[in-house]
């Protein structure tokens, strides 16, 4: 491994915001709240795997994984396919939590 320049810390203890040249700075996103979902208690009254449901849905277990756990929401496209499959509608599947 090459010693960094003189005056310049190694690569790894960079700040995140040091690694974009001047004007294309990273975002950082704000607080964002997961939206919640109902997806693994419907897949389990259907007695499917993670495996199943993703066959159906065209995408990969990890995927459905991450979506029933909250690290991942869905994509707009995604989410009128699950409520097709279970026929319920987006809202009643997934909440943001906002108040109606």
């Amino acid at each position: 491994m090459r010693a960094p320049p003189a005056g310049r810390p190694p690569p790894c203890q960079k700040r995140p915001c040091d690694r974009y040249p001047a004007g294309r700075r990273r975002l950082r996103p704000g607080p964002v709240s997961p939206v919640k979902n109902r997806l693994k208690v419907l897949r389990a009254e259907r007695d499917w795997s993670q495996a199943e449901l993703a066959g159906r849905l065209d995408v990969s277990r990890q995927a459905v994984n991450a979506i029933e756990t909250g690290r991942h929401d869905p994509s707009l496209p995604l989410a009128f396919r699950i409520a097709r499959l279970f026929e319920l509608r987006i809202e009643d599947i997934f909440d943001d939590g906002a108040r109606r």
